[in-house]
């Protein structure tokens, strides 16, 4: 996760120059794009206003709230607490949505766990009346 980059410690001192430039390989076609756009606007422009143009043009709120974190950290603010809450909240959010996921599930698979009840106890329930 882009925000666990930060949370690590390891945007610091140099040791990664332009995170955008790691995730970029792991992110989705449309998201690869962006960050393709904006890291090019970095390096011909101003940081600040690249990472403006980039909210504007996904309009999210987790990756605004990435962005104001990073527009932080280009002001000189110690962005290590911030990402670990984002960290930490994102994660939340993602938990969230996979115990919704999994409470939709229970009604599709108590069908087929009928189904397969019904097709083991068959043959049980029948050699035990032709016996």
């Amino acid at each position: 996760m882009f925000s666990d980059t930060f949370d690590s410690g390891q945007y610091g001192g140099g040791l990664l120059p332009h995170p955008q430039e790691t995730y970029q390989k792991n992110a989705g076609a449309a998201l690869k794009n962006e960050l393709a756009i904006t890291t090019a606007d970095m390096r011909t422009g101003n940081y600040e206003a690249a990472l403006t143009r980039l909210e504007a043009r996904v309009s999210s709120a987790m990756l605004s709230d990435v962005v104001r974190g990073l527009i932080g950290c280009i002001r000189g603010d110690d962005g290590v607490a911030f990402f670990r809450m984002l960290s930490h909240d994102i994660k939340q959010i993602e938990v969230q949505r996979l115990k919704k996921l999994a409470m939709e599930r229970p009604l599709k698979i108590r069908r087929y766990s009928f189904l397969l009840l019904a097709m083991v106890l068959f043959p049980v329930l029948y050699e035990e009346t032709t016996a």
